[in-house]
């Protein structure tokens, strides 16, 4: 009888093992049971919007995939978003009017930013 840890050392070669042989396998099956998609579905939309995030333009700057976003709510897919992107959406749960929060800050501190350093560190 195997112990714990050599069934996890086993199963570890397994999936490394498995993996090499079929590359796209676990990607499938996460895509499948996450969003209803293939990874050919997954690659053709990516391709289709030139694989690019569909937030900033750029492509993912870790150089992972780009993350399929979608909706928490209706579970339906919105686009496909950097790293950086997906969390920063995923900071503010996906609140609209949080995020208009905050673009309302920033535009108001860029107003303010002369003044805000003059005041407290003049």
């Amino acid at each position: 009888m195997l112990s714990a840890e050599e069934k996890r050392r086993r199963n570890n070669e397994r999936t490394k093992l498995r993996n090499k042989t079929h590359p796209n396998e676990g990607r499938n099956i996460k895509y499948k049971r996450a969003y209803g998609i293939t990874v050919n579905q997954y690659e053709e939309f990516n391709h289709a919007f030139g694989g690019v995030c569909h937030i900033c333009g750029n492509k993912c700057a870790s150089g992972r995939r780009l993350a399929v976003d979608h909706s928490h709510q209706s579970g339906l897919i919105r686009g496909l978003l950097c790293i950086n992107c997906n969390k920063g959406i995923g900071n503010f749960k996906d609140n609209k009017d949080l995020l208009q929060k905050a673009i309302d800050y920033l535009k108001f501190a860029d107003e303010t930013e002369e003044f805000v350093n003059a005041t407290f560190q003049g």
